[in-house]
């Protein structure tokens, strides 16, 4: 499987919520620090970035052109 490292992580965490006895949640800055970024995380979220925004960006571009004319 391609991502099984982080599948059995996410079941590990899932496994630890639930043996908790007071049923509580962990609080934002423990998860912070369980959660750790993979070699290519950071390349793949610019990547998702660009390719969410750049449309939007090449656009607002083109009509910022256009009114200059």
């Amino acid at each position: 499987m391609i991502l099984q490292s982080k599948l059995d992580r996410a079941m590990e965490w899932l496994k630890d919520q639930s043996k908790k006895p007071d049923g509580r949640k962990e609080g934002k800055e423990e998860r912070e620090e369980n959660t750790l970024l993979e070699k290519k995380d950071v390349s793949a979220l610019i990547l998702s970035a660009l390719c969410v925004f750049g449309p939007i960006l090449l656009v607002l571009l083109a009509i910022a052109l256009w009114a200059y004319r």
